[in-house]
């Protein structure tokens, strides 16, 4: 997401935000991050993009993007993610077991807060590690402009240090 501001920020503290709120918005965050990178792979007719969207936002794929990035994570980033895995959602998972399917709000939840906090370059690196996580390869480079680049990017190997 190159630059992607906010619709109606700011936001304020996006740790206050309920961890399905964060979640519920870090889907959506997500889905568009896997539509974009996917378009720019090229070569594909949208009934074949959306089958390879669900193969990256699906609760299995978000689990495992979750587990690859936990030890990456700084200590404000683990417990959003932990605030989003413990959360009770009251409607009844399908296509996941409820582990799984809380790592997977765990994990959106941590995108959900990263892009309320409006944290571009950390919200860049985790949605390409994530997709990474799920079998993708990210592009080598960015645009020669300089400008951010519109797909996933290799994480930055010092973000998320403590």
């Amino acid at each position: 997401m190159s630059g992607f501001p906010p619709i109606f920020g700011p936001y304020g503290h996006p740790e206050q935000y309920p961890p399905l709120a964060l979640a519920y918005l870090g889907d959506a965050v997500y889905e568009l991050y896997v539509r974009e990178w996917l378009l720019h792979q090229g070569g594909r007719r949208p009934g074949a993009l959306h089958r390879a969207a669900t193969g990256y936002v699906r609760a299995h794929s978000q689990a495992e993007a979750l587990r690859a990035l936990l030890p990456e994570l700084t200590e404000v980033e683990a417990e959003v993610a932990r605030r989003g895995r413990n959360a009770k959602p009251r409607h009844s998972v399908r296509g996941a077991d409820r582990a799984e399917y809380a790592l997977a709000t765990g994990f959106e939840a941590l995108v959900g807060f990263l892009y309320l906090r409006g944290d571009w370059q950390r919200l860049q690196a985790v949605l390409a590690r994530a997709v990474q996580a799920a079998g993708g390869e990210p592009p080598a480079a960015g645009p020669a402009n300089g400008e951010a680049p519109m797909g996933p990017s290799p994480p930055d190997p010092g973000a998320g240090d403590p």
